[in-house]
């Protein structure tokens, strides 16, 4: 301490280094909305077209189970087998090196041996981060004079050669995605009765066009000097190429392609559309690099689109804003922008923050009556914070609602050493002491108590570091930079508060400034230069005396039209403050003289009333056990949830129609509901996906039948009007008829499950068919649940083909190649593409549409074409229509059903309870089930909260026990946390918020902040006995004295919090319950401290004091 206070310029160096090294890391920090969650999860995918559910699900699903279920670190397995497609979730222990797993399935895979046609797995990861950063949707106005398919084709067509690309080309986008729209082919419609009296095949047709539609580089080869490329160029190019292709016959006979099939411009079968408003529209999703800010590419992305900018392939080169270079009528709209809601949240926790600064700050200064002293203290919040983004930028963690939110949580800490270092500097001057003796012994005196309350509230955060799930990575920014501040206010308060206050802060005298008009007189200057030209050679001296006179008069007619004005202005701005700021100064000292009086009043009140109180501990002591045990029962009034519901100004509808539905009925069944929806109040746009294309992100269980329906609501929409607004939707689509299931969904920042989940385990796919429909009925009969719907929903109907081997054998085919030629004929086959100026075309040969609708006409298939008489495919098979399952889901290798539900309201544990106890009646002796779901994940989360609370109360009893070389004091310092539990469970109760993963991170913070005071009241008591103080008069003079710097540092951190308890702006949902549980704990914890903890230490004492006398007396 000496050393900071004899060598101040060393201390302020190395203050400024520190800060500029914060600066540089702040301006390198990514921005994100949330911290980085890697979720140990792998997906295994697996695609075969043509094969129904049962089949996925035996020669499939069960290989893959078997072959990974021994994989280290797996604690659960599920696979969904659906017509055409396997998959197969696996998920790992949180502290799984997910590289290292994934490298194992993949060896493991491939040693597993599927069908031929079957495709290769893919091994897929779930990243939030990868989720599309802007949606964009693209529309045209309807045009009379053109078909709905070429103006949609038009619209893809242009997202595909124009938008996408330009966009393409902005640094930090990834990819842009497309959906909807239509997409242009070439079709090439075979008719069966031409190929069978040219004795031609679909494979004969389907090879020549790919042997034929060839550009292929043949090498080069050298005439004289030159050297020559050989390219062979035989691609077709137009329709009029194809039109001109024969078909030769292994008898040498050459057929036209025209002579059998009808070639034509069409359009690709679709499997899904968006609308936005009801008009169909084409999607545009933008993603980001995984390196790049958020923030910074979308603004380029809305800059480039709708304000122009520079090319992004040619800077120097500008264009005009995508929008306005679109033909007419084509608008270009933004749906979804993460960035805005990031910038908002992000924002608004900055504002919180400063704000709680600044009332921290005024507290400071009614408490102090002294702005130099104010000034030191509050100097500690910026520069603790500045230096903190330091090892936040080294530990890679970037600026984002979590990180930010320990920084806002902790300002009003921030302040609390340099409060009690700066109080025990100003004790020591005022016995007499030179400053700067004062403030080194003033500041070694308490540094002790000062460091040992630090460790204790760091070591509270450290247990949540290592909280497996999603809490440990959510919460982990926030522990590192509450961290982070902490040590840096410490280095703050140790070092850089003593040498401020051994600082005399005297000002020299300065002399008056010189004119400023002497300094821009052009012609007095030019006029003493002008002899320095003699001594030039005379060719110089006239373009070099013109060329100065003329900058300094230039220089001069600025400075009278611009500077001296600007001077001026300054200067008159400087007498009105010199004018006003001793008025205000005067004001504030007024006021904080009056609340000087206020707190005199309130202190002598105290001491007075203590000195009494310490002859009754025991009744003290009773008192605050009885309060303790009427809170108790209070808690189990609070409901439980997971984590808070953040609003984002958006939600998704889930729509579900029978199970066959063709995508134009889905599509025409939900236009005019969405006409309907999207002109409510509050609705600012409606935008919706009918069908699916098999993306990685796609919903469960959707297909043509199923539409999401996604809603975006207008700015300072009230609660009350969105709850309507959700009621609207769901009543008004199970208004309609044909719609089976509706589910909404409102955006996760966690990206969690549905709320509630009952899984029912059993081998017989009946059973657990019978089951669902009974558990289905009993979960819509709870309270609080909506949107239930099961797994196990009626399945595809199918026409499905029985070969007769025998006949087969005896005609020479094999059930495979008939299947692969039906396949071929009825969904087609992409023979080859054509490539123009500006798109590719798939060239898609299949049946004449008229030959492939309905059983009869599949009956009638060809399946030999090469022999006369044909023979049809009804002579070697029996078509059967049946319904089969949709969708086989297994669970650990066992078949089971997930039946899920919404839950109106915070409480997830009523709901789950009653759920339990409904089933228990029932007769489930022949299957298995278990509750799943957000209910599941937060029982897990707050047993590991839980854990994570012990191991900080045990860490902050070793550091003191450590610290005050006793195990006596510790005990007396940890009742102040039964006494902050008190305040907190009231106040969620009065508040309405439910037990959380947030608001046990606020009792864990708390479990560090209010053992704060107690140890500085404690230290003081054992310095007055170490004096020669006896019990009482040590503890009451101490009780006394630390008055001040307790109530200090207790306000200003609950003013600091203040701010982020009222929860205003986007993103506030998150820190609200967090702050509240702390202030509320705080404030409870600090006022019953004044007297329970100088009791509880009196009572103790005499007891230790009695016990150590007897123990004396019988030796």
């Amino acid at each position: 301490m000496i050393w900071v206070v004899r060598r101040p310029v060393a201390t302020w160096m190395v203050t400024i280094a520190l800060l500029v090294f914060g600066l540089v890391s702040y301006q390198r920090l990514a921005l994100n909305l949330m911290p980085d969650l890697n979720y140990p999860t792998i997906t295994i995918r697996t695609e075969a077209e043509g094969y129904a559910p049962e089949e996925i699900e035996q020669q499939i699903s069960q290989r893959i189970e078997e072959a990974v279920a021994t994989t280290q670190g797996i604690v659960r397995m599920e696979s969904r087998s659906r017509a055409g497609r396997s998959e197969v979730l696996l998920s790992y222990k949180w502290s799984t090196d997910i590289n290292s797993a994934m490298q194992d399935v993949r060896e493991r895979l491939q040693r597993v041996f599927f069908e031929a046609d079957v495709q290769r797995p893919l091994l897929l990861r779930y990243d939030p981060s990868l989720d599309p950063i802007l949606r964009l949707s693209l529309a045209k106005e309807s045009n009379p004079l053109q078909s709905a398919q070429r103006s949609l084709s038009e619209l893809r067509n242009l997202a595909e050669i124009q938008i996408k690309r330009d966009l393409e080309g902005i640094n930090g986008v990834a990819a842009v995605r497309l959906r909807g729209g239509m997409e242009r082919e070439i079709q090439i419609l075979l008719k069966e009765e031409w190929m069978a009296a040219r004795q031609l095949t679909i494979n004969d047709v389907t090879q020549t066009l790919r042997s034929e539609n060839i550009n292929l580089p043949g090498g080069s080869i050298l005439e004289g000097k030159k050297e020559f490329l050989v390219r062979t160029l035989n691609a077709f190019s137009s329709i009029e190429d194809l039109k001109q292709l024969k078909i030769r016959r292994n008898d040498g006979v050459e057929i036209g392609l025209t002579e059998i099939a009808e070639l034509k411009e069409g359009f690709k079968d679709r499997m899904v559309l968006s609308r936005i408003n009801g008009v169909e529209a084409v999607e545009l999703e933008i993603y980001k690099a995984a390196d790049a800010n958020i923030v910074q590419v979308a603004n380029q992305i809305k800059q480039r689109i709708f304000d122009g900018t520079a090319h992004p392939y040619d800077p120097n080169q500008n264009s005009p804003s995508l929008q306005d270079s679109l033909p007419e009528g084509v608008e270009l709209t933004l749906l979804e922008d993460q960035a805005r809601f990031i910038e908002s949240a992000i924002g608004n926790l900055r504002s919180t923050a400063l704000i709680g600064g600044g009332l921290a700050m005024v507290l400071l200064f009614l408490f102090l009556r002294d702005f130099r002293a104010t000034a030191i203290i509050s100097a500690a919040i910026p520069l603790s914070i500045i230096v903190s983004f330091a090892p936040m930028f080294i530990g890679d963690i970037s600026l984002n609602l979590m990180s930010l939110g320990g920084l806002a949580l902790g300002i009003g800490m921030l302040v609390d050493n340099a409060i009690v270092v700066l109080e025990n500097i100003q004790v020591h001057l005022e016995q007499g002491k030179d400053r700067k003796t004062a403030a080194s012994e003033g500041t070694k005196e308490v540094s002790l108590a000062v460091v040992t309350s630090t460790m204790t509230t760091i070591s509270v955060f450290l247990p949540i570091t290592f909280v497996e799930g999603a809490a440990g990575q959510i919460f982990g920014d926030l522990s590192l930079t509450v961290v982070y501040s902490l040590l840096a206010s410490l280095a703050v308060a140790l070092f850089f508060v003593p040498m401020l206050a051994a600082s005399e802060f005297q000002l020299g005298a300065t002399q008056a400034p010189p004119s400023l008009r002497s300094r821009f007189n052009a012609f007095a200057h030019l006029k003493s230069s002008w002899s320095s030209f003699e001594s030039w050679k005379k060719w110089l001296w006239l373009p070099w005396g013109l060329a100065r006179f003329l900058m300094l008069f230039v220089w001069e007619l600025t400075a009278t039209v611009v500077v001296y004005p600007l001077f001026g202005f300054l200067g008159l701005m400087a007498k009105s403050l010199g004018f006003l700021l001793p008025i205000i100064a005067n004001l504030a000292l007024t006021i904080a003289e009056g609340f000087y009086k206020v707190f005199q009043v309130f202190e002598q009140t105290y001491a007075s009333f203590l000195f009494p109180a310490m002859k009754r501990t025991s009744s003290i002591i009773v008192i605050a056990l009885l309060i303790f045990l009427m809170s108790l029962p209070l808690i189990s009034s609070l409901g439980q949830r997971l984590l808070p519901e953040v609003d984002q100004g958006r939600f998704a509808v889930d729509v579900a129609l029978p199970i066959g539905t063709p995508l134009g009925k889905t599509a025409s069944t939900l236009r005019d509901p969405e006409l309907k929806l999207s002109n409510q109040e509050g609705v600012d746009y409606l935008y919706s996906i009918v069908g699916s294309d098999n993306r990685v992100d796609d919903r469960n269980g959707s297909g043509e039948h199923s539409a999401r329906l996604m809603l975006g609501l207008k700015p300072n929409i009230s609660k009350e009007r969105e709850a309507s607004l959700l009621n609207t939707v769901r009543t008004e689509l199970l208004k309609i008829e044909d719609v089976q299931s509706v589910q909404i969904q409102k955006p996760s920042l966690f990206s969690f499950s549905t709320p509630l989940e009952l899984i029912v385990y059993s081998k017989d796919l009946s059973l657990l068919k019978d089951l669902s429909s009974e558990l289905l009925e009993e979960i819509k009969s709870i309270p609080n649940l909506s949107d239930a719907k099961t797994s196990l929903l009626p399945g595809y109907p199918e026409i499905q083909i029985i070969y007769d081997r025998e006949q087969l054998r005896r005609l020479g085919l094999t059930s495979s190649a008939v299947a692969q030629m039906v396949r071929d004929k009825v969904q087609g086959t992409q023979a080859s593409r054509i490539s123009t100026a500006n798109e590719r075309l798939d060239l898609t040969v299949r049946l004449i549409e008229g030959a492939r609708r309905g059983q009869k006409q599949l009956e009638r298939i060809n399946i030999n074409p090469a022999v006369n008489p044909p023979i049809p495919l009804s002579a070697v098979a029996t078509l059967i229509e049946e319904e089969g399952p949709s969708e086989i889901r297994r669970l650990n290798q066992q078949r089971s059903v997930v039946l899920e539900a919404n839950i109106e309201g915070f409480d997830l544990s009523g709901p789950s309870s009653l759920l339990s106890d409904r089933i228990s009646n029932l007769n489930m002796k022949q299957a298995n089930w278990e509750l799943g779901g957000q209910s599941k994940e937060m029982t897990e989360s707050l047993t590991s909260m839980q854990q994570a609370l012990y191991l900080a109360i045990f860490l902050v009893y070793v550091i003191m026990a450590s610290s005050f070389e006793s195990l006596l004091h510790p005990f007396v310092i940890l009742f102040s946390i039964p006494l902050a539990l008190i305040g907190a469970v009231v106040g969620l109760n009065l508040t309405g918020f439910p037990l959380s993963v947030v608001v046990f991170i606020g009792a864990i913070v708390l479990a560090g902040v209010v053992v704060n005071n107690s140890i500085v009241l404690v230290d003081s008591i054992n310095r007055k006995r170490d004096n020669g103080k006896s019990i009482m008069e040590a503890t009451v003079d101490a009780a006394r004295l630390r008055l001040r710097p307790i109530l200090i540092t207790t306000l200003t951190t609950t003013l600091g919090l203040l701010p982020l308890a009222f929860g205003y702006g986007e993103g506030a949902e998150i820190q609200q319950p967090l702050a509240i549980t702390v202030i509320t704990g705080l404030l409870s914890s600090t006022f019953l401290t004044l007297l329970v903890i100088p009791a509880l230490y009196v009572q103790l004492s005499k007891l230790f004091l009695r016990h150590n006398t007897s123990e004396d007396s019988t030796s």
